[in-house]
C-alpha cells in the first residue's frame, strides 16, 4: 500500500472514492470522519490530520502509527484500507467498527459481566499477543 496525493482539485467533501459523512470522533493527533464508499457504500473511519498543527515529534509518531497499521492483519486490530495526503493533510482510511470504542462503552454500561468481559479481555490479549510476536 502507498501514500496516495490527492489533487488539489478534488473537492474537501471527498478522500479518493470516500464520501465524508459525520464525525466520528475527536483525537490528538485528528478528527474521525465517517467515510462512504461512492460505488461500493462500504463504510470507512477516515482519520484526519492536520500536519501543520502537528510538533514534529506528534507527526513522527502519526507515521510510525502508519507502517505499523500496515504490517498488522488481526482481526481486533483496526486494518488500515488506505493512506491519502494532500499539502496540509494526511488521510487514513481505516475498518469502520460501528460499536465505537470499547472506553465509551464501558462508560455508558458501567459494569460488564464476568463473561463480557472475558470476552473483551481475550480479544486485547490476542492482539496484543499478536503485536509483542512481531516485534511491535
Amino acid at each position: 500500500m502507498s501514500i496516495k496525493e490527492l489533487s488539489g482539485s478534488q473537492s474537501a467533501q471527498y478522500v479518493g472514492p470516500y464520501r465524508l459523512e459525520k464525525t466520528l470522533g475527536k483525537g490528538q493527533t485528528g478528527l474521525v470522519k465517517l467515510g462512504v464508499h461512492c460505488i461500493t457504500g462500504q463504510k470507512v473511519a477516515i482519520k484526519i490530520v492536520n500536519r501543520e498543527k502537528l510538533s514534529e515529534s506528534v507527526l513522527m509518531k502519526v507515521e510510525r502509527e502508519i507502517a505499523i497499521l500496515k504490517l498488522i492483519e488481526h482481526p481486533h486490530v483496526l486494518k488500515l484500507h488506505d493512506v491519502y495526503e494532500n499539502n496540509k493533510y494526511l488521510y487514513l482510511v481505516l475498518e469502520h467498527v460501528s460499536g465505537g470504542e470499547l472506553f465509551d462503552y464501558l462508560v455508558k454500561k458501567g459494569r460488564l459481566t464476568p463473561k463480557e468481559a472475558r470476552k473483551f479481555f481475550r480479544q486485547i490479549i490476542s492482539a496484543l499477543d499478536f503485536c509483542h510476536s512481531h516485534s511491535i
